[in-house]
C-alpha cells in the first residue's frame, strides 16, 4: 500500500492559514448577515408603529394636546404688529391675520368658516362718520359664490358708544340677506340680523390709510358678545 509523502511545513502552514481565514470570512458574513437581520426586524417593527399611530390619528383616536374647548378660559391679548392697535379676547378663541387690515377669531375646536368667525376691520371712513361707516359697512359685507350670495340691506338699529379708552363711533345692526340665484333672479332666503361695533380711531389714521375699526361677527356665530368685548377693549400701545 503506497502512502504520499508528507507535504512540506511551508505548505502545511499556507494551507491552515487560508482555512483560518475562509472561516473567519464565514464568521465575519454570518455576523453581517444577523445584524442586517435584526436591523430590518426593528425597522419593520417601527414601520408597523407608525402604521398604527397613523392609523389611529385617521380615526381619531389619537387627539392632539392642544387647546381645548373645556380648558380654563383666561383672557389673552392680541396686538397688531403693523399699526399697534391691541384688544383682548377670551382664550376659548383662536386668532388669526388674514393680513394686517382682516384679523379674525374662531371659536377653539369650530370650524374657520366665515359664517362662524369674528372678524376685525380696518376701514378709512369719511367724515362724518355716523353716516359714512353704514354705506362701508354694506359694501363690506357683500360676499359672492356660484349660486349664493350676502348682502347687508336694512339698518336695523344705531346708537352711539364709547370705548374703554375713549374712542366713540356706533354699534349698529344691519339685516344681512343669504339669497340664492334661481335662473336669472336672486331670491332671498334667509335673513339674520348683523351687529357691528365701528370706533373712530384718529390714532390710527395717523400711523396708516384707515381711519376706523369695525369689528363684527358672521352669521352662525353665537357667542356675539365678543364682538362687544373685543370693541371696548381696543387701544393703542
Amino acid at each position: 500500500m503506497s502512502t504520499f509523502p508528507p507535504l512540506p511545513e511551508k505548505i502545511t502552514r499556507g494551507l491552515k492559514f487560508i482555512v483560518s481565514v475562509v472561516l473567519l470570512a464565514i464568521l465575519v458574513y454570518v455576523g453581517i448577515f444577523v445584524v442586517i437581520r435584526q436591523q430590518q426586524s426593528q425597522a419593520d417593527q417601527k414601520l408597523a408603529l407608525g402604521q398604527d399611530a397613523l392609523k389611529s390619528i385617521i380615526k381619531g383616536e389619537n387627539a392632539g394636546t392642544g387647546a381645548t374647548p373645556s380648558a380654563p378660559v383666561v383672557e389673552e391679548t392680541y396686538t397688531n404688529p403693523s399699526y399697534g392697535f391691541h384688544f383682548t379676547y377670551t382664550s376659548d378663541w383662536t386668532v388669526h391675520e388674514l393680513n394686517k387690515e382682516i384679523i379674525y377669531l374662531n371659536h377653539v375646536g369650530d370650524s374657520n368658516s366665515a359664517d362662524r368667525t369674528v372678524f376685525v376691520f380696518l376701514y378709512d371712513i369719511g367724515k362724518p362718520f355716523d353716516t359714512t361707516i353704514v354705506p362701508a359697512a354694506k359694501e363690506g359685507c357683500m360676499a359672492d359664490g356660484a349660486n349664493q350670495r350676502l348682502r347687508c340691506t336694512d339698518l336695523v338699529s344705531q346708537q352711539p358708544v364709547k370705548s374703554a379708552q375713549g374712542f366713540t363711533g356706533s354699534v349698529f345692526v344691519l339685516k344681512e340677506d343669504l339669497q340664492s340665484l334661481s335662473g336669472s333672479t336672486w331670491t332671498t332666503v334667509n335673513t339674520v340680523n348683523r351687529t357691528f361695533f365701528a370706533l373712530d380711531v384718529p390714532e390710527l389714521k395717523a400711523k396708516s390709510p384707515y381711519s376706523a375699526i369695525v369689528v363684527t361677527a358672521g352669521r352662525n356665530v353665537k357667542e356675539n358678545t365678543l364682538v362687544s368685548e373685543i370693541g371696548n377693549s381696543l387701544s393703542f400701545k
